[in-house]
C-alpha cells in the first residue's frame, strides 16, 4: 500500500537536517530518561549487554528487538536503557533507526518530517519483508548502524496473557546484511501503565517499570551454515526468528517475575 506522503528521508541529509536530528534525539532521550527515572520507578537488568553492543557497532552492526505494549515504548525505553554518553556525546553516530507505522506516524508532511528527523523509518504493515522500508533499514545496517524493531508488528495490549508470533522481517535483516548483525533482545513490563492504551492517553507518573536486556545473539555461524547448505531465504529467516522468539519467551518470564518481586516490595 503506498504511503500518504513522499518518502521522508533525504538521500544526502544537509548539515541543518543532521543538526536538527541530533538536537531532537538527544533532547527527547534526555526527557525520556527524566520521565522514566524521576517521575516513575524504573529498574533495568543487564543494561551492560546493550551498552557493549552499541559501543561495538563499528565492528558489527546492531539490531535490538523488544516487546511493544505502549505507543511511547520508543522513545521512552531508550531514556531508561541508554547511558548519558550514548544520549549526548555520541548521539548521531550511535543512535538507533526505528520502524514506525506509516499509517500512524507518516500521514501528514509535518508528521513525516518530525519522525524522519527522529530516525523513524515508515513501515507499511502487510507489505512484506521486501518493502522499501526494509531495504532502507538494511542499508543502515550495512553502514554499521543500529536498527530497532518491534517484531510483534503492533502494540500488544495484553502481553501478559497473549504472546504474538514474531514477524519474519527481523530474520530478513539478520540474514541479508553484509555483516551479520548482533541481536540484543529486550523485554519490558509496565510501560502500558505509564501510557495506558485507552483514552485520553495521558502519560502517568509514579508507575513501576521493569526491563530485562538479554545477552547478545550472534547468528553469523547459523547464517553461514544455512547459506552454504543452500537453504531457502524463507527457511533462514524462520530459523533466525524462531531463535529470537525463544529468547523472547525466556526474557518475558524473567521480566514478569522480577516485576512482581519489585511490586511486592513497595
Amino acid at each position: 500500500m503506498p504511503m500518504k506522503v513522499p518518502w521522508p528521508h533525504p538521500v544526502r541529509p544537509s548539515l541543518l537536517w543532521r543538526m536538527n536530528s541530533r538536537f531532537l534525539m538527544s533532547s527527547v532521550a534526555s526527557f525520556s530518561r527524566f520521565w522514566m527515572y524521576y517521575l516513575n520507578r524504573t529498574t533495568v537488568y543487564n543494561q551492560q549487554s546493550l551498552a557493549t553492543a552499541i559501543d561495538h557497532q563499528t565492528r558489527q552492526p546492531l539490531i535490538t528487538v523488544s516487546n511493544h505494549t505502549s505507543c511511547l515504548d520508543d522513545p521512552w525505553i531508550w531514556g531508561a536503557l541508554l547511558n548519558w554518553n550514548h544520549i549526548l556525546k555520541n548521539c548521531m553516530h550511535l543512535m538507533r533507526w526505528s520502524f514506525a507505522a506509516d499509517d500512524v506516524c507518516f500521514t501528514k508532511s509535518s508528521h513525516a518530517t518530525f519522525f524522519a528527523v527522529a530516525r523513524g523509518v515508515p513501515i507499511c504493515r502487510g507489505d512484506g519483508v521486501h518493502q522499501p522500508s526494509m531495504d532502507y533499514a538494511l542499508s543502515k545496517l550495512n553502514n554499521r548502524g543500529w536498527v530497532h524493531t518491534f517484531p510483534e508488528g503492533k502494540v500488544n495490549t495484553d502481553s501478559k496473557n497473549v504472546f504474538i508470533r514474531l514477524k519474519w522481517g527481523v530474520g530478513r535483516l539478520v540474514a541479508d546484511a553484509e555483516i551479520t548483525p548482533i541481536v540484543v533482545p529486550i523485554w519490558h513490563v509496565g510501560m502500558d501503565g505509564i501510557l495506558p492504551n485507552k483514552k485520553p492517553y495521558i502519560p502517568q507518573t509514579g508507575k513501576t517499570v521493569t526491563m530485562v536486556v538479554g545477552e547478545a545473539m550472534d547468528f553469523s555461524k547459523l547464517v553461514l551454515s544455512m547459506k552454504s547448505s543452500n537453504e531457502s531465504d524463507e527457511t533462514i529467516r524462520k530459523a533466525i526468528t524462531d531463535q529470537i522468539q525463544s529468547e523472547f519467551l525466556q526474557l518475558k518470564i524473567k521480566a514478569e517475575q522480577l516485576h512482581e518481586e519489585i511490586i511486592s516490595q513497595k
